[in-house]
């Protein structure tokens, strides 16, 4: 019921627009658009980086929802490329924005949220996951680091946090183990990496709202 609620509101921004719903004996039903250009975590295998004004286009995107969706008190809180949909085939043509529109799907652990009381059931995706969600006292700022590492994956291609078990994950993510140097950093923008840098800010305190990383 609560995931109905939330699709029923995002009718306008980034995420599936709820269509109709159905319910029987043991199943509820939500019916929304079809999207016909796959995971955006498909698209990262097949073609590696993205250019620095894909990665744009899509994180703008991103943070137009999380400014959405944080100013109704929701958070997704399992923000990752494979629950981004991109809304056009491949072999769709238009202009940039609209080959690379995309939708947000997946809130089944979506969840309000009081800026006072902080949130510590500990969910979502190891490589994704804030310093604080690992700590398990985390808030809306949390999803903004979820985005700091999906720009870092559109922009060089890689992981900024990588391990080879979960608990080595959560050591290089406590630790801000992240590197921005190498060639391939050599063609990002200084506004890129501050963005970047800003997302991936260890204190949560110390991130922009989604608002504030639109502007």
């Amino acid at each position: 019921a609560q995931e109905v609620s939330t699709l029923s509101s995002l009718d306008h921004v980034n995420a599936c627009p709820l269509l109709g719903t159905a319910q029987d004996e043991r199943y509820s039903y939500v019916v929304t658009d079809l999207y016909e250009g796959g995971e955006l975590f498909d698209r990262l295998i097949e073609r590696g980086m993205q250019s620095e004004a894909d990665a744009a286009v899509i994180v703008r995107q991103l943070l137009s929802l999380l400014k959405y969706c944080h100013g109704r008190g929701t958070m997704h809180r399992d923000l990752k490329p494979e629950n981004i949909l991109l809304r056009q085939p491949p072999s769709f043509r238009g202009t940039h924005e609209e080959e690379l529109a995309i939708v947000v799907v997946d809130f089944g652990i979506a969840t309000r949220f009081n800026r006072s009381q902080p949130l510590t059931e500990r969910c979502g995706s190891a490589h994704y996951m804030a310093p604080e969600v690992i700590a398990q006292s985390y808030n809306s700022p949390s999803e903004l680091w979820s985005v700091g590492v999906i720009l870092y994956i559109l922009l060089c291609g890689s992981m900024p946090f990588r391990g080879a078990s979960t608990s080595a994950i959560y050591s290089r993510i406590r630790s801000h183990d992240v590197s921005t140097a190498g060639a391939v950093w050599d063609e990002v923008s200084p506004e890129a990496l501050d963005l970047l840098h800003t997302l991936l800010q260890p204190n949560p305190l110390a991130r922009p709202s989604a608002e504030q990383a639109l502007e």
